[in-house]
């Protein structure tokens, strides 16, 4: 590089001219004019996806201002901010080879001769930029298997669109892609081409292996009676696993010992050698043992009827009373009966299917007098506080009255749900001696009269 030396001088006796201004000076090297382009179409940019880049033709033009033009082409490589000479491009046209992905900047350097060496005294043409730009980031499952038979996915990710090829011509466009029913024939290798919004691809493949599909056996369902166990069994496989689990003795094994409360279906999954699994189900019905219900003992009028009020529960059964004494409709659970003396009836209970027999008794009791309590208590101390006549309430039409020592009417019902509790209106009657008079209205029965007592 040469050096220049400026000298400014002013005068030094007094008259015009010895005084100045001084603005920045500047000083470039100057050369020709230059334009640079990349590509066939001349261009100042170019964008290409990694994958599909070939060599790249960078060219220049310049007027011809040197007597011994030299050129050199640089670089700004991904990043650097820092200009490189390119090794060996010192032609007006660059072939850019193939590189990784990333962003570079190319221009052209020129000199008059050995100044080429000195980048002081270089002049330098506008960039231009070259875009490599990365293909997509593919992912696919590596290893897939299928069972025979069933339902198989398939599924890439990392792009925006998606193109698969497969064996015996199989194409798609899907992202996740279902096989239902898959056959041993579409095992093999599926590539997946996957493409950026740049349309820039990348590429991957799995390998699809169909193994043989499980095929379960169940035994037969099964009744048994309330309380009874059975045995379940399944095969096709070497593992199992049974649901419901909680009445059974082993969830996990081919023929556990079942004892359900209630009627069951169990279903069992059965898994192969290859993973591959299949379902079946038991029904257990569970029949109920009988349980039979006489209903509540019965108090009646000698010489009249009632009906009982008979229960059974549990599964498929037949049921009949003993005795059938004074009973009509002895063929269901509800007879009517009208002993004249105090019977005890049984209703019987058995099980068509062999689960057990049941029994329970109902008293019925007639009677043709009642029994009256000479006093009683009402005050609330929980014992005697009614006067209750037993049994009265049955003499549904009976007539009762109660009469203070004037002959005035206290009290009077007709039937007897509800015993006195020793007051009128309301009110307590003071403790004193009342008569009373109880028609119970059995034919040929006279009123019950007499007195009663009331106690605080």
């Amino acid at each position: 590089m040469n050096k220049v030396r400026f000298t400014i001088r002013t005068k030094t006796a007094g008259g015009c001219g010895n005084a100045f201004a001084l603005d920045d000076i500047e000083l470039a090297p100057c050369g020709p004019d230059m334009t640079v382009s990349v590509g066939t179409a001349g261009a100042t940019s170019y964008n290409v996806c990694a994958a599909n880049q070939q060599a790249i033709p960078i060219q220049a033009t310049y007027t011809n201002s040197y007597t011994n033009p030299k050129l050199q082409w640089q670089v700004v490589t991904e990043g650097s901010s820092s200009w490189v000479d390119i090794p060996g491009a010192t032609a007006s046209t660059y072939l850019r080879p193939t590189s990784a992905p990333g962003t570079y900047l190319y221009r052209l350097s020129m000199a008059e001769g050995a100044n080429i060496n000195s980048a002081s005294c270089r002049v330098y043409s506008s960039p231009i930029t070259v875009s490599i730009q990365t293909g997509a980031n593919i992912q696919v499952t590596n290893y897939v298997y299928g069972c025979f038979g069933a339902e198989v996915v398939l599924q890439a990710a990392g792009g925006t669109s998606y193109l698969w090829s497969g064996p015996n011509g199989f194409t798609s466009n899907l992202q996740l892609i279902s096989i239902p029913h898959v056959q041993y024939s579409q095992s093999g290798v599926y590539k997946v081409t996957a493409f950026t919004t740049n349309g820039c691809p990348g590429l991957d493949s799995m390998n699809l292996i169909i193994y043989p599909a499980a095929t379960i056996t169940v035994g037969p369902g099964v009744s048994i009676c309330e309380g009874a166990s059975t045995t379940l069994s399944a095969a096709g496989g070497l593992r199992f696993r049974w649901r419901p689990a909680s009445s059974l003795s082993n969830d996990t094994i081919a023929n556990p010992v079942a004892r359900p409360k209630d009627s069951t279906v169990y279903h069992v999954s059965v898994t192969n050698q290859y993973g591959c699994s299949d379902t079946g189900s038991i029904v257990v019905n569970v029949w109920k043992k009988p349980k039979a219900d006489a209903g509540p003992d019965k108090k009646i009028p000698i010489g009249s009827k009632t009906q009982l009020n008979g229960k059974i529960t549990g599964s498929a059964f037949d049921y009949f009373w003993t005795p059938t004494t004074a009973m009509t409709g002895v063929s269901t659970l509800t007879p009517t009966v009208g002993p004249t003396n105090t019977t005890v009836y049984t209703l019987h209970a058995i099980s068509r299917e062999g689960c057990g027999t049941s029994t329970d008794d109902v008293e019925v009791r007639p009677f043709d007098k009642v029994i009256i309590p000479n006093a009683f208590s009402p005050n609330n101390d929980g014992v005697n506080d009614t006067w209750f006549i037993e049994p009265l309430y049955i003499f549904q039409d009976c007539k009762v009255e109660v009469y203070n020592r004037f002959g005035a009417l206290v009290y009077r019902s007709n039937g007897y749900g509800t015993a006195w509790n020793g007051t009128k209106n309301g009110q307590p009657l003071p403790t004193g001696t009342y008569y009373y008079f109880i028609d119970i209205k059995i034919p040929g029965k006279p009123p019950y009269t007499g007195s009663v007592t009331i106690l605080r």
